[in-house]
């Protein structure tokens, strides 16, 4: 990963370690353009909240299209989580 986006990450994970007035957890919001590697910086903030022992996740993309990169790039971080399709697969049986 590159110095630009591990400090997305670690924005990320200080903006998400803050707990609001009614207990849920602050968000961050990842606006960077096309090819910084926002893929990378999702699946790097994944695995550290599974360090952190939090296992819900979801990754939700607009294109169905963009599995591969989705694959790639989990791969690369090296995060233990299946990748579903929204069309043709069944949750049934599996954690998020």
């Amino acid at each position: 990963m590159s110095d630009l986006q591990l400090e997305d990450v670690i924005y990320a994970v200080q903006a998400t370690n803050v707990r609001l007035p009614d207990g849920s957890r602050k968000g961050h919001w990842n606006g960077d353009g096309t090819g910084i590697g926002k893929g990378r910086e999702v699946y790097a903030f994944i695995y550290n909240e599974l360090i952190q022992g939090r296992k819900k996740h979801v990754h939700i993309s607009a294109s169905h299209q963009l599995c591969a990169d989705a694959e790639r790039d989990r791969d690369a971080v090296g995060v233990p989580l299946p990748i579903l399709h929204q069309a043709g697969c069944s949750l049934a049986g599996v954690l998020i």
